[in-house]
């Protein structure tokens, strides 16, 4: 770097660097960095000192407006590149920086949401380091939480990552390739274009695929979906132990934060009008369905079958956005049932505190519906919570007293629950 070598000769030669790196960084993302640059810069060193960590906090703090105010920059070289998987001097990484960035532009209402740029990154860095978007900075804030106070798009994106348990089973007993002709579709094309990129096997011109039509070298349909087996290109083991890491990463956070109960309040965040379905002016689903079931299934079960401090379930949190009347019911039937399915139980579970009911009864004292819409929708989880109390055979709430004290509290419930049969 030429003006380096034109500083005062009495500097020497990391200060000079700092120096440069704290003048706003004129062009340090469009050239490729020589050795004497490397060799000084923080962001080519495994260890870092405090100095170096507020280099890589103005790095970051570059990228992130850069995304926000939709202005290039160059991430697949120079100290940009590198400082994406870096932390600064508190402890927190890029994510936690786009985090900060999103909320002081909310407040400041430049911006409604994350820029598809930073969500498009920030995909590809917990692909490559799933703890990014789980450890917590000096203030013991998580990305993870954090976005979702703000943003959930970002917590959805990385749940998308994870593949579908039905998948994994599959994956898991065919290794090599699907036979010709046998399989509805090779299991890997449920796995995220990203995670198949990450796990793409090395090209080899030798070996001959054994999709070839041994005419044209294309290749030929192997399942009954038209589409070709991926397995001789994507390392199985690879996805399956990457899968693996990112679903305990995830699990290990919700345990830890619900300890603090904030695990339930990971689910409070999404059941409220704001959260829950926020995006409806803009013609916007907020709540990806699948994406849903499967953070549920991260949960611990202690999420859902006891209510917290703070009152509710998340199964009685939903029931209450019934009072709302400008929410997407069909969606919010799709989401108690499936709070439903992931934890049967969580029906006879009681609010918390000295006027206890159960969701049922929550559903029954809410008077009538707004809308012709909300009256259905209502009617269709009453029905739903009555058949789950009903069917259940075996263990505590398989007896009639139970289920009896669920439906029939008192004389009113007994009136309500005949008027939805």
């Amino acid at each position: 770097m030429s003006n380096m070598t034109v500083m005062n000769s009495n500097m020497n030669r990391d200060e000079a660097g700092r120096r440069e790196v704290y003048s706003e960084f004129p062009d340090e993302g469009t050239h490729t960095p020589n050795d004497n640059f490397k060799s000084w810069h923080p962001l080519y060193r495994d260890e870092v000192s405090y100095d170096d960590e507020i280099i890589v906090m103005a790095h970051h703090s570059k990228i992130v407006r850069a995304w926000f105010d939709g202005t290039k920059i160059d991430l697949e070289s120079g100290p940009y590149k590198n400082a994406l998987l870096k932390k600064d001097s508190n402890d927190q990484n890029i994510i936690h920086r786009t985090i900060m960035e999103l909320s002081k532009r909310k407040k400041e209402n430049r911006i409604t949401g994350l820029p598809q740029m930073a969500l498009d990154v920030i995909e590809g860095l917990v692909l490559q380091k799933p703890s990014l978007f789980t450890d917590p900075d000096a203030m013991d804030r998580t990305a993870m939480f954090e976005a979702l106070r703000l943003d959930a798009s970002m917590l959805f994106r990385v749940i998308n990552l994870l593949i579908s348990n039905e998948a994994v089973e599959r994956l898991r007993k065919i290794r090599s390739r699907c036979e010709r002709g046998q399989e509805a579709a090779c299991p890997l094309w449920d796995v995220s274009e990203k995670r198949r990129g990450q796990c793409g096997r090395k090209k080899d011109s030798s070996r001959k695929g054994g999709s070839s039509d041994g005419q044209d070298g294309r290749r030929r349909a192997d399942n009954k979906d038209g589409r070709f087996c991926l397995h001789e290109d994507i390392d199985v083991a690879k996805v399956l132990e990457e899968n693996d890491k990112l679903n305990e990463i995830l699990k290990k956070a919700l345990e830890k934060a619900h300890k603090d109960d904030a695990g339930t309040a990971c689910l409070h965040q999404l059941l409220t009008e704001n959260g829950f379905d926020r995006g409806q002016k803009g013609n916007t689903q907020i709540i990806p369905l699948d994406n849903f079931r499967t953070l549920l299934w991260l949960c611990q079960n202690e999420v859902f079958d006891r209510a917290p401090a703070s009152g509710y379930t998340p199964l009685q949190l939903a029931i209450q956005l019934y009072k709302c009347q400008s929410i997407n019911y069909d969606l919010l039937f799709s989401v108690i049932e499936s709070l439903v399915e992931r934890c049967p139980e969580s029906i006879f579970v009681t609010t918390y505190g000295e006027n206890k009911k159960t969701a049922f009864r929550l559903l029954m004292e809410l008077g009538e519906g707004t809308t012709e819409q909300n009256e259905n929708s209502r009617y269709r989880v009453g029905e739903l919570l009555k058949r789950t109390c009903i069917g259940f055979r075996e263990g505590k709430y398989s007896t009639w007293v139970e289920k009896k004290k669920f439906l029939y509290w008192n004389a009113t419930s007994r009136k309500s629950l005949i008027s939805l049969s």
